[in-house]
């Protein structure tokens, strides 16, 4: 990608990716209080699958896997292959403050925070939780 398109697309990233995480936050925290609507499912999902996307793109391969990790398990529960728990809430609330946090750190010196744990939380969470 040219330099002038690198630094465009860095500016629309920091914009949007903000907003994404924003949206899987708010969502989360509705689905904890009990709120299962299908619209906050979807919209988690695709900030997730968003997220994941500008991140690989821009080169952030760790948070990049953990948002599609995110992205995964919100497919397993539009497709009801997974059912939304207060237990895997704060395994994601955990999961999304991580991605906030490397994103911040992205935003300040362009390196990303190690977040291959929560990822792997999730993995194992996956893995336990076959309906």
């Amino acid at each position: 990608m040219p330099v002038n398109d690198t630094f465009a697309f860095k500016y629309v990233y920091a914009e949007t990716a903000a907003n994404y995480i924003r949206d899987m936050k708010n969502g989360v925290d509705d689905l904890m209080k009990g709120n299962r609507d299908s619209v906050i499912i979807d919209r988690i999902y695709l900030a997730a699958h968003s997220l994941a996307s500008e991140h690989m793109i821009m080169g952030f391969v760790q948070t990049g896997s953990l948002c599609k990790m995110i992205e995964h398990v919100f497919y397993k529960i539009k497709s009801n292959q997974l059912v939304f728990a207060n237990t895997l809430g704060v395994v994601l609330q955990d999961a999304i403050v991580a991605v906030e946090k490397s994103f911040t750190m992205i935003r300040e010196s362009n390196k990303e925070k190690d977040v291959s744990l929560y990822t792997q939380k999730l993995e194992r969470f996956l893995h336990q939780s076959v309906i």
